[in-house]
């Protein structure tokens, strides 16, 4: 089952934050406006990550060539 975000609290640095795409994302030390940026950001599409041209598939042709 996939895993959904949720926001959590860091007692230490006394804030809000979410992970997701494994970054940790602080949203403020406010809980209720944690959250409304928690929903904004949530709303977003997914980024997709370009290809580099250092990207694993590239190296590997690189290799083989």
């Amino acid at each position: 089952m996939a895993h959904s975000p949720k926001p959590f609290f860091k007692q230490a640095r006394k804030s809000w934050y979410v992970e997701t795409d494994r970054r940790q994302i602080k949203l403020g030390p406010d809980r209720d406006e944690a959250f409304r940026l928690y929903d904004q950001l949530m709303q977003q599409p997914p980024q997709q990550v370009a290809a580099s041209p250092k990207s694993l598939v590239n190296i590997v042709a690189a290799f083989l060539e």
